[in-house]
This record gives structure tokens, sequence and C-alpha cells, in this order.
């Protein structure tokens, strides 16, 4: 039988307040290939950051039945385990060769090693993992995203690890590097050493796979043994619902022009040519975050490093600041970062003005008290049974559908809402579904801004793709099964 290299148990991890894994078990044996498949906001990158050393709030952590203190920092490398990410772990101005036994096997450092011998090691053992890399070239000069990738997978075989984490959530390796990939990983398999795989994308990596577990809400929910499973069921395992193509929402037509763009770049999304009106709800996807987190700050006033043409309600729209972008009729929702948005200690009803304090006190002057009591009046009859005293009272799910209906009650024209639909359950998912047309019939915009591709097109009648950050096309609702990225 063989070893169980990797055991976690009743795991709880939380971020910003909410758990992000949620009584998480794992276990992985000695030469397996796991791959961890689930979307955004259910636990796939704390996941990936607690096997990076990152500490959880209870739980354990056993490599080779060894427990590890994961309740405070610790360093996965010194205990067999290595990550690899999209983040730089390698040194750029060092070459191939010296970055591949930079902080190696201690029989490898003890003595120095002569340049040439270096290169020499090297050679051979990337011509033993079938990569046919110049192991005299700088770091910087690889491909960041696949080539430095398949290096850093090597690298893991020099140090001795026992469990390589490839923490792959943004990028899919291209299929002229996916032979490579699986090589590499064939062959780790080979020298005994596991490899768990984490991804929001299965095309093309489910036949590495010896199991597949699919991770949701902070939850291992179901493991697939061997490699062959339809991509339809893992996305209904993964979302907890069916894929709704066209939504169950009758399309209403288009009112006036609220939010255009004309060959809009920044840093990380390019040739954007966007058009949004009000009743309408559109969505934008790209494999990038980075891609989407530009875009959003530009629309928002936050980011003036951009180049093209915005326009809001029909004039030149340049926002020099956030503010600024709010008084022209811009509101956002980021739930990336959802405390942003709200004060704890504060009332329920000092929140749900909080937009308006911070601007109209400045501008307007202060918010009278019939104001408030019409505000606390309002939440009273949409929630009755919801605490009516302190933030931090309400539940994550509450106080999420609540920063939809603040921005409902707000005049903004148009709302930008990154990733609506992160750490959110079937009936929560349904509740924001509501609340969505409740924005088309006050006549207001909703753009939304997702990794998701499935989530945008439950709610949206067009999607803007931006794979890579470089706009291709727009895809209208009768298209989205036939686009799918």
């Amino acid at each position: 039988m063989k070893e169980e290299i990797l055991r976690m148990e009743h795991i709880f991890m939380k971020r910003r307040g909410q758990y992000a894994l949620y009584d998480f078990k794992l276990n992985i044996y000695q030469g397996e290939v796991v791959i961890a498949f689930g979307f955004s906001g259910n636990g796939l990158h704390e996941l990936g950051e607690l096997l990076s050393g990152s500490p959880a709030e209870s739980g354990r952590l056993l490599l080779k039945e060894r427990e590890l203190p994961i309740r405070r920092n610790f360093y996965p490398e010194q205990h067999g385990i290595y990550v690899v990410h999209n983040k730089n772990n390698l040194v750029p101005d060092l070459t191939l060769a010296e970055n591949l036994f930079l902080g190696g096997k201690p029989s490898l450092l003890a003595i120095p090693v002569a340049r040439k011998k270096q290169e020499r090691l090297a050679y051979h053992i990337m011509r033993k993992f079938g990569l046919e890399f110049d192991v005299r070239k700088k770091a910087w000069e690889y491909d960041v995203y696949y080539e430095q990738m398949l290096i850093k997978m090597v690298k893991a075989y020099v140090k001795g690890a026992s469990l390589v984490v490839v923490n792959e959530i943004m990028e899919l390796p291209e299929n002229g590097y996916m032979e490579q990939f699986r090589q590499v990983v064939k062959l780790l398999r080979q020298d005994g050493i596991s490899v768990l795989w984490l991804t929001q994308r299965i095309e093309g990596l489910q036949p590495l796979a010896d199991r597949m577990v699919v991770v949701r809400g902070g939850r291992n929910v179901k493991t697939i043994y061997g490699n062959q499973c339809p991509r339809e069921l893992l996305t209904r395992t993964a979302t907890e619902r069916s894929i709704h193509w066209e939504t169950d929402y009758p399309p209403q037509e288009k009112g006036e022009l609220v939010l255009k763009t004309r060959d809009l770049s920044g840093k990380g999304f390019s040739h954007l040519n966007l058009d949004i009106a009000r009743r309408q709800i559109v969505g934008v996807w790209s494999d990038q975050w980075g891609a989407l987190g530009s875009l959003h700050w530009v629309i928002c006033g936050s980011d003036r490093n951009y180049t093209g043409r915005m326009e809001l309600k029909g004039a030149r729209y340049a926002p020099q600041s956030y503010e600024e972008a709010v008084r022209a009729g811009v509101g956002h929702i980021d739930f990336m970062w959802p405390e942003k948005h709200y004060m704890p200690d504060m009332s329920i009803t000092d929140n749900l003005m909080l937009s308006n304090y911070w601007f109209r006190k400045h501008h307007y002057g202060w918010i009278n008290e019939k104001q408030r009591q019409y505000a606390a009046l309002k939440y009273r009859q949409r929630h009755p049974d919801w605490p009516t005293e302190r933030w931090r009272q309400l539940t994550p799910d509450q106080q999420r559908l609540l920063l939809y209906e603040k921005a409902l009650d707000q005049p903004e024209a148009v709302c930008l809402v990154a990733e609506p639909f992160s750490r959110v359950n079937y009936y929560l998912a349904e509740e924001i579904r509501r609340v969505f047309q409740e924005f088309r019939q006050k006549e207001k915009a909703l753009f939304l801004f997702s990794m998701n591709y499935w989530d945008l097109c439950s709610v949206c009648d067009e999607i803007y793709l931006l794979p890579g950050g470089s706009f291709t096309q727009k895809v209208g609702r009768q298209e989205f099964e036939s686009h799918m990225p």
C-alpha cells in the first residue's frame, strides 16, 4: 500500500471575516496526482495559501504522519512541500541552472559546484523531463506563466519535495505547453512525488489525474476517481446549480446609453469597445484577474493610466478620483473585498447611509434625521426578521445582500460589481438574481466583472470576452453556449 503523503483534517480558515475553508478534508498518497477543481471564491486560493505556510483557525495538517503547525506561519519547503504559482519564485537575473540549484538539496549545497558542472547537471535534469531549455539563459527571458512554471516544477524535484502544489488558478497552460506539463507530471509521479493541482478550468488536465476533488463553499464536496468525468457534471457540482444559458427573466428593451468606451486600454487590458444602456446587465469575462481589476479601477476613477475615450450619459467621462466617479453616477461593489463597503461597529441604518454621509456631507449637506428614519423603515419592511442594531450582528449572506440593496437605493446610473457570485450558495444566488431585476426596474445598468463565465451566463444580457486581457468579441444571450471560453 502506498504511503500517505498529505492529510488534512477538519480545516477551518477565515479570510476577511468569512470562512474560506470550512471543515475541509483531503488526503494524498505517494505518487498520486490530485486535481482540486472549483470556481472563484470557493476556497481554492486559500487552500493554496494554507499549503504555502499561511495560518488557519483550526484543524490538522499532516505530512508523512508528522503534524505541521498550521495555527502559525510555517515554511512548507522545510517539510517537503513545494508550491508552484504564477508569482515569481525564481530569481530573474540568475540563469536557469543557478535557479535550479538555488536552495536545493543539502548534499548539493554542501560543496560549491563549478559553473560548468552546474550547467551540465541542469542540462541533464531538464532533458530527463523532456524540456529543451537553454540552461544559460536568465530566468526573466522565459515566459512567466508557462515556461517558468515548468522550471519551478523541475526545481521541486531538485529540492527533493514530497508534494508539489501547482497553485494555477488564474492561468491554464496553452495547447503548445500542455504536453510538456503532462510529461513533467508523469515523471514526477514516477519518482514518487505527489502533485496537487488547483485550478478553475479543467480542460486538458483530466488525463493527468488519479482523482478529481470538487471544492465548493470551502469544502471538499465530491471526489471523482479516475480521469473521465463530463465537464457539465463537474460544473453543476462546483456551482450547486444548473447553468441557465438563457435566463428565466424575459429580456427587456434597452434604455438610453449610460456608459460607452472606445479603444479603451490600460494596464492588463486593451482595445475595449463597450456600450451599456439602462435596464441592461452586462458582464465582462477574462482569464486574468489583473485585466478585470485594472478595467474596474479605470472606470471607477482610481487608475488614470489609460488611453482611449469614455462617455457617461452622453458626456465625456474622465474621472480624476473615485469620489468624482461616484458624483458623476458610477457606483461599485467589490466582493473580493466586501469589508471595504461597511463599518462593522456602526448601526445597520448608518451603514446603509454610509455612501451618502461620505460624499454628501462635503457636497450636498448633512443627511437629516427624516432620511435616516426612512432608510430604517425601508430596511424593516424588506427584512422584518433580520437584526436591527449593529452591522456585525448580520450573517455574511445578509451583509452581502444588503450591499446590493444599498447600491439599489443610491442615485448612480451604473453599478460595477466585482465577482458578484463569490462565496454564494444557491439560495443567495437566487436572491441576488431577484435584486438584479430590481436594478432593471429602477432604470439602472449593471456591469459585472468575473473570471467565472458560467455565473455571468445566468444573469447577463451580453458578455464581453477579454482572454489574456485583449478584447475579442461581444457575445449575446443566444450565443453564450457556442462561445464558451
